[in-house]
């Protein structure tokens, strides 16, 4: 198994399990607004200050594969604010079923391509 494929499993899993609770305790509750808040300040902090420092501290080395990466997020994040936008009602079970079907069709990619090419 690889260090990537590891990353986006188990650490990835690990680490956004609490946003997760966080979120589903929030939407629960009717506080859409926090549940929402929560993910979207969850993505913007780990990309900008852990990414950040981390390139502070050394080079990041960018290949193909993290290319490919960076177009599938910006994929999704448009996806995501296409839907946010034309929605005028409140979020639907097939607005997160999207969401969980692009990521383990995101998943299974990362590991076709790790195991593969």
């Amino acid at each position: 198994m690889s260090e990537a494929l590891v990353g986006l499993t188990v650490v990835a899993m690990g680490t956004s399990l609490p946003e997760l609770a966080t979120s589903i305790t929030a939407s629960m509750k009717g506080e859409n607004e926090m549940a929402l808040g929560n993910i979207i300040g969850s993505n913007i902090f780990n990309i900008a200050l852990i990414l950040g420092s981390v390139g502070t501290i050394t080079q990041v080395p960018v290949s193909t594969p993290i290319l490919w990466d960076l177009l599938i997020l910006a994929g999704c994040t448009i996806v995501f604010s296409v839907i946010c936008m034309t929605s005028k009602q409140k979020s639907r079970r097939w607005m997160g079923g999207v969401f969980v079907a692009m990521y383990f069709a995101y998943l299974a990619f990362a590991i076709v391509r790790n195991y593969c090419f």
